[in-house]
């Protein structure tokens, strides 16, 4: 589980690399349909991120045990 939240995080950090260059060639284009659809994607993106991050901050913090019986809790 811990490695999911690894991998995820790594692929959700290059989808914002390429969203990002998606948004900049959007703007040069001037074509900003594609931008906001980008921008609302990149939105999602870094939520995950943020999310994925947070995760691996609880695991590093409260230990690995913890973390699991706690995400058991809540489910």
């Amino acid at each position: 589980m811990f490695v999911t939240h690894q991998l995820d995080l790594a692929l959700e950090v290059d989808a914002r690399e390429r969203l990002n260059a998606g948004i900049a060639v959007a703007r040069e284009k001037a074509d900003n349909g594609t931008r906001d659809l980008l921008e609302e994607i990149l939105r999602e993106e870094e939520e995950s991120i943020d999310w994925h991050e947070a995760q691996l901050h609880l695991v590093a913090e409260a230990g690995r045990e913890s973390y699991l019986v706690e995400m058991i809790g809540e489910v």
